[in-house]
């Protein structure tokens, strides 16, 4: 017994160590990510403080889009070349994320998110514009309209963030950054196979978590001080409720994915009864990110709609 107890003992340090080997991946400086992920012709602009990485192509009327939480201008890349050919289209990683990397006091507070909105379009002049926004970033796009609606000329909502499901559990739940010393080690230690399995989630069909993408999203959590936005940003209140219908007067088209396990359907019908948009669009077969897993039909979805 003893001889197999050492054998057991043994069997898993070794484990222990393969595994601390396969998930060693420090952090690393936001200059290193720079070269391998910025455009070619990718801009940073100083707002509060913080080079902001964003990016710009086409001429006309200026079409702003917003990526969700976890995510990166990148999400935009399957429909930019389309919309561009009829929008002056500006795309951003906002705070906490991509090549902007992390605010300096980690203050993922509605508050402060709005304050960053209202300084990039003053800090850039955008004057009034279109605005796109995926999940969290359709929130903070609703909340802007709400504050600016001289601002705003049409609103597009791709799986947005805010709607309410009656009988749906929206405290926190656990999350492994909150643990003691997680911050510390995940400075060290990030496996690949857990990027994946969350990118996974919110797609509905695993070919569209492609290898290309999955190695965006790690090389962009790898930046330092990304890892962490999730556990900041949960010590901020983001209530669903701030969402007015009445206080939204511009045209509004929603776009859902059928299969989306983020923010189902529940959540897009309370939504349509808040907002009355103008066109609600459910896209079957689509999870939480329609424009990297439908990027056509978004494209003639929104040139429709913003053209119309």
């Amino acid at each position: 017994m003893k001889k197999i107890a050492i054998s057991c003992i043994t069997i898993l340090s070794f484990l222990s160590v393969l595994m601390v080997v396969y998930s060693y991946h420090p952090e690393v400086n936001l200059e290193v990510m720079k070269k391998k992920y910025q455009y070619s012709n990718s801009k940073y602009v100083n707002v509060n403080g913080l080079w902001v990485h964003y990016y710009e192509k086409g001429a006309g009327d200026t079409l702003l889009l917003l990526h969700g939480n976890g995510g990166n201008i990148h999400h935009f890349d399957e429909v930019t070349e389309e919309l561009s050919q009829h929008f002056k289209v500006i795309s951003l990683d906002y705070l906490g994320h991509g090549l902007t990397g992390a605010d300096p006091a980690l203050d993922y507070s509605n508050q402060n998110m709005l304050a960053f909105l209202e300084a990039f379009f003053d800090t850039l002049n955008l004057g009034k514009v279109h605005i796109a926004g995926n999940s969290m970033g359709g929130y903070w796009a609703m909340l802007y309209a709400q504050e600016h609606p001289e601002n705003i000329e049409k609103i597009v909502l791709l799986d947005a963030y805010g709607g309410i499901c009656q009988n749906s559990d929206y405290a926190p739940h656990f999350m492994p950054e909150n643990l003691p010393f997680a911050e510390t080690i995940t400075s060290y230690l990030f496996p690949r196979f857990i990027v994946r399995s969350e990118f996974e989630k919110n797609v509905y069909s695993a070919d569209s978590a492609t290898d290309k993408l999955v190695d965006l999203h790690y090389d962009m959590f790898s930046i330092t001080g990304n890892r962490m936005y999730r556990k900041y940003f949960s010590q901020y209140e983001h209530p669903r409720d701030l969402i007015k219908g009445g206080a939204l007067t511009q045209p509004i088209l929603m776009l859902w994915g059928e299969k989306d396990a983020v923010h189902n359907l529940c959540e897009a019908n309370d939504l349509v009864s808040r907002l009355d948009p103008e066109r609600f669009t459910v896209m079957k077969d689509v999870g939480h990110l329609p424009m990297l897993e439908s990027p056509r039909i978004v494209e003639e979805s929104m040139l429709d709609f913003l053209k119309g």
